[in-house]
């Protein structure tokens, strides 16, 4: 991805701040704060706009046409509108709003679309024309069919796989705790992981607590251990340099993304090893049924507070994870490493 080291910078960013705030030297209520906490998570709530560019040029459309359908996603009157819960509708048409900052597939599928669209434009358009009135097309088809089609449709997707991982837990815990830990990273890739948080708030609001989410206590950690073990094995700097930055990121900030789309994708079988390490911690969770009462943020700083309120087997789950990834990634997932430049 061409925007790795801005992740990656962005990654870290979000790190040092929580090694900060929880080393008391910056306050969450400091304007400083607050400034440096939008530089990091920039990236990571504007990622439509920045996927918008990668697979416009992928799928052959005009990335920047494909930006403009990303920034009105995300536009702000659209984003209020969301939050505030009112109905909408595009020429007497319901528009079902969701959120779109930090989503993926929704953009991915109306970058398809676009380009799609966009031969048939030129097409069908008198060369002399094409230039205006092409991208005008674009605008007035591609955005509405984004907001009333693909991305309610991308919503469901994300509903109905967070309604088979519940009943999966109440039936079988083993078996949903491992494929909900091990489908964890896949979830991150292509944004379907927010669906859950509505299921989450709802189970603390009618159980007063939260079986879901501390599935996946072990997650960051394997990650983490992997792309260490990808750093250690790595012949080339460009190899060390994201490998380490990104590993530092999962395992102090808690920021997963540039670990898994910078590294682990990257080679694949890593990838594979850490879902497969995931699912066994979150197996040993759903089995002695590891809970939490309140939302936290789970990293190498945080592990008292995770022992606090998840209890024992949630710290097993985090060795398992780390020691599983780190082992199997180091002596069998770095086959494809470059040699040292």
């Amino acid at each position: 991805m061409p925007f790795m080291g801005a992740f990656t910078g962005c990654g870290l960013l979000k790190g040092l701040l929580v090694l900060l705030t929880t080393m008391g030297v910056l306050s969450t209520e400091s304007s400083t704060y607050t400034f440096l906490y939008a530089a990091g998570d920039s990236i990571f709530y504007f990622m439509p706009i920045f996927l918008a560019y990668t697979a416009g040029k992928k799928f052959g459309a005009k990335p920047f046409m494909s930006m403009v359908i990303a920034c009105t996603m995300v536009y702000p009157t659209i984003t209020t509108l969301y939050q505030s819960g009112d109905g909408a509708d595009f020429l007497g048409i319901p528009v079902q709003l969701i959120s779109y900052t930090s989503s993926v597939l929704p953009i991915i599928f109306a970058c398809f679309f676009q380009a799609k669209f966009e031969k048939l434009c030129d097409k069908l358009i008198p060369k002399l024309v094409r230039g205006i009135f092409t991208p005008l097309l674009v605008l007035l088809v591609v955005i509405p069919v984004s907001l009333i089609v693909i991305g309610p449709v991308t919503g469901v997707i994300g509903d109905v796989l967070a309604d088979v991982i519940q009943k999966v837990l109440q039936v079988a815990p083993a078996v949903g705790g491992f494929a909900f830990a091990a489908l964890w990273p896949v979830m991150i890739i292509f944004g379907v992981h927010w669906a859950f948080i509505p299921i989450v708030m709802n189970n603390y609001a009618v159980l007063g607590y939260d079986n879901l989410l501390p599935l996946t206590v072990g997650c960051n950690f394997g990650i983490a251990a992997a792309t260490l073990a990808i750093f250690l094995k790595a012949r080339s700097v460009e190899e060390k340099e994201i490998a380490g930055s990104a590993s530092i990121s999962a395992l102090i900030g808690g920021v997963t993304e540039p670990a898994i789309y910078g590294v682990l994708l990257k080679y694949k079988l890593p990838f594979i090893i850490v879902c497969l390490a995931n699912g066994i911690g979150g197996a040993i969770c759903g089995i002695f049924h590891v809970t939490r009462t309140a939302q936290m943020t789970v990293n190498v700083l945080t592990l008292p507070a995770v022992y606090a309120m998840y209890g024992p087997w949630a710290i097993v789950s985090v060795a398992i994870s780390t020691v599983a990834s780190f082992l199997l990634v180091f002596l069998f997932g770095c086959k494809n490493l470059k040699k040292e430049n």
